[in-house]
C-alpha cells in the first residue's frame, strides 16, 4: 500500500511520527521532504517511569532512498527524556538541576 502526505500550496508542512513508531519506506520508493517541510520523530515514555522502569523509546524511520531539499528537515531534536526546571531531569542519568545545589568545579579549599 502506498500513501502520500503533502502540505497544501506553498505552505510549510510538518508530519509528526508518534512516539515509539517504526516507519519504513519500501526499497523501490524514495522518501522526499520538500518545500521547507519537517518530519518530526517523537519519543514515548519520556517523562515518567512505566511500572518502576525507565523505558523511553524513540521512533525509527528507515529509507533506502531519501531526498531532503534545502530548508526541509528530518528531526528528533528535543524528543528525549524531558528536563525539569531547577530539578534533576527525567530518565536514567537525568541531568543535575544545578540551581538547587550549586557547586564550583575545579576548586579546592
Amino acid at each position: 500500500m502506498r500513501r502520500a502526505w503533502k502540505s497544501h500550496g506553498n505552505q510549510r508542512g510538518s508530519l509528526t511520527i508518534g512516539g515509539g513508531s517504526n516507519i519504513t519506506v519500501a526499497d523501490a520508493h524514495t522518501l522526499t521532504v520538500t518545500n521547507n517541510s519537517t518530519i518530526l520523530l517523537q519519543s514515548i515514555n519520556n517523562s515518567a517511569q512505566v511500572n518502576g522502569q525507565w523505558v523511553g523509546a524513540g521512533s525509527t524511520l528507515t529509507a533506502v532512498n531519501a531526498v531532503i531539499d534545502s530548508g526541509s528537515s528530518i528531526s528528533a531534536n528535543e524528543q528525549g527524556y524531558t528536563g525539569v526546571n531547577k530539578s534533576n531531569g527525567n530518565g536514567p542519568g537525568g541531568g543535575y538541576g544545578g540551581n538547587l545545589h550549586p557547586y564550583t568545579c575545579g576548586l579546592t579549599t
